[in-house]
């Protein structure tokens, strides 16, 4: 049997694979830019001010104990955590260090 020499994206069907098709979109729509108080949740362990999200969080846990005779004890651990974010997204840019320019010469 002769080797199949017709150039194949590897589809066997007749019709082209959407995989063939080149990207349309170089971005993710939900990707695009939001106003900034699009989004906002509604909670008592969220605090908003102009600079800062704060958020309080529980996370909730066990412990598990293997006693002799295999006996389990598990006694329930609550950690608390405090999230802080900037409301402003900082531009991002491109840095060029001195080392990297004398390196590439």
């Amino acid at each position: 049997m002769a080797p199949n020499t017709t150039p194949s994206s590897g589809n066997a069907s007749p019709t082209a694979s959407v995989l063939d098709a080149p990207l349309v979109s170089a971005a993710h729509p939900t990707a695009a830019r939001r106003p900034l108080d699009a989004i906002t949740v509604q909670s008592e362990n969220t605090i908003y001010t102009d600079e800062h999200i704060t958020s309080k969080f529980l996370n909730r846990g066990a412990d598990v104990v293997v006693q002799e005779g295999g006996q389990y004890v598990i006694k329930p651990t609550v950690t608390p955590f405090e999230f802080r974010t900037q409301r402003n997204v900082p531009k991002t840019g491109y840095v060029i260090s001195r080392f990297y320019t004398s390196w590439w010469r």
